[in-house]
Formats: C-alpha cells, structure tokens, sequence
C-alpha cells in the first residue's frame, strides 16, 4: 500500500505486501474480473481509434472515454463506480500506450529493413525485427482500490466496496502488515486474489 503523511502532501515511494483475509474472497475475484473487463473494455475503445487517443491528454481522457461505457449492456448494468472506472481507464491507456509505442518501434524496423540494397541483408533485419506486436486479448490486473472505494480503516482491517455479481456492497477485509512509520496512514492499495489468497499490495 502506498503510504502519505497526515499532514502535508509529502508522498512516501514505499510498498507494504500484506496477507488479507475475507469472509466471502469470491467477491474480490468477482470485482477483479469486472475490473479486467471494464480495463479491456477501454482498451479496445482507445485502440480503435488511435488518432483521437494520442490528441486525449491525461487532464481530458475521463472525458473522453468515461461515459462511453453506457454502451456496453453489461458493464452499464454493473454500475461501475467512478473511482474503478478510471482506474481502469488509467490502465486501459497504459496498455494501450505501451503496445502504440512497441509497434511503432517495430515498424521503424521494418522500414529500415525495406531500405537495404541487398536482399540477405534485408530478409536479416526483416526477421530480427520479427512479428508485429499485438494488443493483449485479456488483462490480469490488481483492482485499484481509490480513498472512496475503502473506509473504516483501523490498521488491521478495513472495508472495502466490492462486486457479488449483482450488487456493491462493503465487506470487511482483516489484514497483517509491518507498523507504519509514526505519522503515516494509509493511501491508495491494490487488491488482488490469486493463487486462492487475498493480498493487498502497492
């Protein structure tokens, strides 16, 4: 979990892994994969037209993308809190910035490949360069848990706003890690259900 000061905007770059416990750790699956949904949801959004996606600055991609989830049935139903859906939105654009950038690299390579006067040497570069990079079909991120989706946190556990499957609720998460330094709370975490265990991580 991310650590800031009470008092001040002094930001702390440090990571806590904590072990976590739940009554009902399926629900965190099921937030998880509606997380991973929404993520490739703007994923194939942002992609699909990549002129508009590298014109949106970081100030103006919420307004961009975020309401254009109403036009996804199930994601609509779902009722997707602002906080995880830009969450996702955040990630979406990660992704898809980091697939833009090794295309472009590819294609450079290409082109210098094209340019080679012998064909030996341009079938090399050709298959060093190798095959196009492709966007990923599925994503498997942590849920990126904002101030407004957990409160009532005492240093042990807290609550946590998560999706059943047909409704949010707030479930109670009890959780062990190291003693925070004096001075120092809590700030944004990631949660995440693997391996049949619950973690709250940075």
């Amino acid at each position: 979990m991310a650590l800031k000061k009470q008092k001040g905007h002094f930001q702390v770059n440090e990571s806590i892994l904590a072990t976590a416990v739940t009554k009902n750790p399926e629900y965190v699956k099921k937030t998880q994969e509606l997380f991973n949904s929404t993520v490739m949801f703007y994923v194939s959004k942002m992609s699909e037209n990549m002129a508009l996606f590298l014109a949106t600055n970081s100030d103006s991609i919420y307004g961009v993308y975020e309401r254009i989830i109403d036009s996804n049935q199930e994601l609509k139903s779902a009722r997707i809190p602002q906080d995880l859906r830009r969450a996702a939105i955040k990630k979406a654009a990660g992704v898809v910035k980091s697939w833009h950038s090794n295309f472009q690299r590819w294609k450079k390579r290409i082109e210098n490949s094209q340019r080679c006067k012998t064909l030996k040497k341009r079938t090399r570069l050709k298959n060093k360069a190798g095959k196009p990079p492709i966007l990923p079909s599925t994503t498997n991120f942590p849920i990126q848990v904002y101030s407004k989706m957990f409160k009532c946190d005492t240093g042990s556990s807290l609550v946590v706003k998560l999706w059943t499957g047909k409704t949010w609720i707030f479930e109670k998460i009890e959780y062990t890690c190291r003693e925070l330094p004096d001075q120092y709370v809590k700030g944004t975490f990631s949660l995440i259900y693997s391996d049949y265990s619950l973690k709250l991580v940075n």
